[in-house]
């Protein structure tokens, strides 16, 4: 009997085609693993926080701001470094970053006046919250705003 063999030709796909399978497949991954980590990356923005106030009138021109509540900060809150306040009244104008000292912040400008108290005077913490206290000294058609990394978080007018 005659031997008959098969001869299998074995043929595998070439290397460039190969080379081009795997960068085709780690670029899939790639993008897989950026989409599902993107969304931890993303920080909180600034135009969706919102400071409410409640403005009392004290005398003809001075104002108490009672903070009342803080919407879309970061969980850590907001710290008041980072604020910057700005008063307009006329030709009088204060537009400064809050720098606390011993939990206060005062600033004035051509009879216009700002002084912030950050929460019970007995343990300040440095971040705005609604037991903060504002007091401004301004006349007819003053606007006080609180500003959070450049953007308008708190806005109020005078009469």
């Amino acid at each position: 009997m005659k031997d008959v063999r098969y001869i299998r030709k074995e043929k595998g796909v070439s290397p460039v085609i190969a080379t081009i399978l795997m960068v085709a497949i780690t670029v899939v991954l790639a993008a897989t693993v950026y989409i599902m980590v993107s969304g931890y990356m993303t920080g909180v923005s600034t135009t969706n926080v919102q400071v409410s106030f409640t403005k009392v009138q004290n005398s003809e021109y001075n104002y108490t701001l009672n903070i009342v509540k803080i919407t879309g900060a970061p969980s850590k809150g907001i710290l008041w470094k980072d604020i910057t306040i700005k008063l307009t009244n006329g030709t009088a104008v204060i537009s400064q970053q809050v720098t606390l000292s011993s939990g206060k912040f005062h600033a004035e400008s051509g009879g216009t006046v700002v002084h912030i108290i950050d929460g019970p005077t007995s343990s300040p913490d440095g971040k705005i919250g609604p037991e903060d206290i504002i007091y401004v000294q301004a006349g007819s058609g003053a606007e006080f705003q609180l500003l959070y990394k450049g953007s308008v978080i708190g806005d109020v007018q005078f009469p």
